[in-house]
């Protein structure tokens, strides 16, 4: 808090010192006095900062504000503020940067500076590799003009090795569902009391703040809003050079918590919506740092074998694609640039449009550098076990319909039968380039495995418009020839659900295939290992049409049928079970957590 001694020169003289204002309610752009309104009063130096004045100034953080008059009530001087641009409510400090005169009537600007805001949610740790580098970024300590080597590159925020060390062995020890807290409780014992928050770009510090309150441990990582000192505070671009963020043992910068930093934008862990400024603090509160969900989570007791006879078809990212799994319930299709079974015909060479030629292997299939689908061993989000990725690419058509693109595995078309009770759960988790305003693409239906009454299946689910989800219903009576047309239904859910990316989603859907009143269709969503269960769909009623087979294949994976190709999207997936809806002796029940669960620890 500064003070002012000299103000506008006026036969009243000086209004005096500035004045903390530590609680305003009013969200007000003029000002008039204090006695009858409580306002704040600050007689406007250049340079000096006002405590939390933005309360009442409307505008955008670094908005300009104008003070354009001074006004004399009782024995003090008061401002008279008019804000330039774009109205919106702040929070924060003002600092008056420039000024014209000081006589009264006098033009100053001001500007809010508040906190950085750090638009960061939930960074994710791997807990699988310890950040490289020296000095505040490794192992050293500062030298004496702040200078550090640059980090190698992390693929999430990172521990030194040392740390990281420790925190592991404290999340092995930590008791069941607790095992995040343990770790994070290690981390703040290691970093004690004291401790800092240090920007650098390019191994410079540009911005060290020093917090003398122990961190609370939780199941995740929040530090506190504001820092006790700060120390080093440069003016310096975020969208120059290499910046990183740390959160480092004070005297000992060689224990730490590591990630990228940048400008909002530009794809860092940590991004800034303003660049530093030699005034600005950093507000930290608003980033959570946490470990994998699913340290704490606990798979159901039981999960579903492939010997128990309701198992249809088990589509699991742990078993290769190569004729290991020819006649089992592992074996599926890939439609892809044309369809084949992931037991025979992966190393089989194949040429999409423009005479580019797929590659194909136990794991993988790639079109002229990308992949399209892929089973990873690991799961690259941190979920437990393998995880397929599925990803659309417009020049890749499906060679049995080029108006169509697909990254889609399914179960073959006679896993299913018409009239038959079953249940199929799966997951999918969308990428950024999933989601959006203007993006919508089919994920997930029961196919006919012959002729249908249309072009549509039983039902279609869909992602649409910033990930809301959308569901197709239809069916057809049973004197319909195939493709005599079909009754369709877009109103069937029971609510609005967004899909949000980086969550993972688990799906389970009851179903019976019947265009009668027996028909049924109910579909529950859980968000993430232990979320919520939400029922999104309960349809009763006619479903679907008996086909030229009577037999249905489950099939998941995004499906883009707009001419020509535009769409360009990618998720991730644990795989797919499909079973009958039926008790079976010595085997165990079936409850939503089993289905979805079985799905979520294949691999594990």
């Amino acid at each position: 808090m500064s003070s002012a001694n000299s103000g506008p020169a006026s036969s009243g003289g000086n209004p005096g010192p500035a004045v903390d204002t530590p609680q305003n309610s009013f969200a007000y752009p003029i000002y008039s006095g204090v006695s009858d309104s409580g306002r704040p009063v600050y007689p406007g130096n250049p340079g000096d900062i006002v405590k939390n004045l933005t309360q009442q100034l409307l505008g955008p953080p670094g908005g300009q504000y104008v003070l354009d008059s001074w006004q004399w009530f009782g024995d003090q001087w008061v401002e008279r503020y008019v804000p330039i641009g774009e109205p919106a409510t702040t929070t924060g400090d003002v600092t008056v940067i420039d000024s014209t005169g000081a006589n009264r009537g006098a033009v100053q600007t001001i500007k809010v500076l508040g906190n950085f805001t750090v638009v960061n949610g939930v960074l994710t740790l791997d807990l699988t590799q310890a950040a490289s580098g020296t000095g505040g970024t490794g192992t050293g300590t500062d030298t004496g003009d702040n200078t550090q080597n640059p980090p190698g590159t992390i693929a999430t925020p990172a521990f030194d090795a040392q740390t990281l060390s420790a925190v592991l062995a404290a999340i092995a020890s930590g008791a069941a569902g607790s095992k995040r807290l343990a770790g994070w409780t290690q981390f703040s014992s290691i970093l004690g009391g004291s401790w800092n928050v240090v920007l650098r770009q390019d191994g410079t510090v540009r911005y060290r703040a020093k917090y003398t309150a122990a961190i609370t441990p939780g199941a995740t990582l929040t530090a506190p809003q504001v820092p006790n000192t700060v120390t080093t505070n440069s003016t310096a671009d975020f969208n120059v050079g290499t910046w990183t963020l740390a959160i480092e043992k004070d005297g000992d910068a060689s224990r730490f918590l590591l990630a990228t930093a940048g400008a909002t934008g530009g794809g860092k862990q940590v991004t800034f919506a303003a660049n530093l400024d030699n005034s600005k603090s950093v507000d930290l509160s608003q980033t959570v740092f946490t470990f994998p969900e699913a340290l704490d989570i606990t798979a159901s007791a039981t999960r579903l074998s492939v010997s128990d006879p309701r198992v249809l078809s088990m589509i699991d990212p742990s078993q290769p694609w190569n004729s290991s799994i020819a006649g089992t319930k592992y074996d599926h299709r890939i439609q892809a640039d044309r369809q084949y079974t992931a037991s025979a015909q992966l190393t089989t060479a194949g040429t999409t449009w423009g005479n580019i030629t797929t590659v194909r292997t136990p794991s993988s299939i790639t079109w002229n550098g990308f992949d399209i689908l892929r089973r990873n061993a690991v799961d690259p989000g941190g979920q437990p076990g393998a995880s397929f990725y599925m990803a659309l690419h417009p020049p890749v058509a499906w060679d049995a319909d080029p108006t169509t693109a697909r990254a889609i595995l399914s179960c073959f078309g006679e896993t299913v039968d018409y009239d038959t009770p079953f249940r199929w759960a799966f997951s999918v988790e969308p990428r950024a380039s999933s989601i959006g305003p203007n993006i919508a693409f089919n994920i997930a239906n029961c196919h006919y495995g012959g002729d249908a009454p249309g072009n549509q299946q039983p039902f279609d689910i869909l992602i649409g418009g910033n990930g809301k989800l959308l569901l197709s219903v239809t069916w057809a009576a049973d004197n319909v020839p195939a493709k005599g047309g079909q009754q369709q239904r877009w109103d069937v859910p029971l609510l609005d659900y967004f899909l949000q990316v980086g969550h993972r989603y688990y799906f389970e859907i009851r179903c019976r295939i019947k265009n009668d009143g027996t028909g049924y269709l109910q579909i529950r969503i859980r968000d993430g290992l232990a979320g919520t269960v939400t029922l999104w769909v309960n349809h009763v009623g006619p479903l679907g049409w008996p086909g030229g087979t009577r037999k249905f294949g489950p099939k998941w994976g995004p499906y883009d049928y707009s001419d020509p190709h535009v769409l360009f999207c990618e998720i991730d997936s644990d795989g797919s079970v499909v079973v009958l809806d039926r008790e079976q002796p010595g085997y165990p029940s079936l409850t939503t957590a089993i289905l979805m669960d079985t799905v979520a620890y294949y691999g594990t």
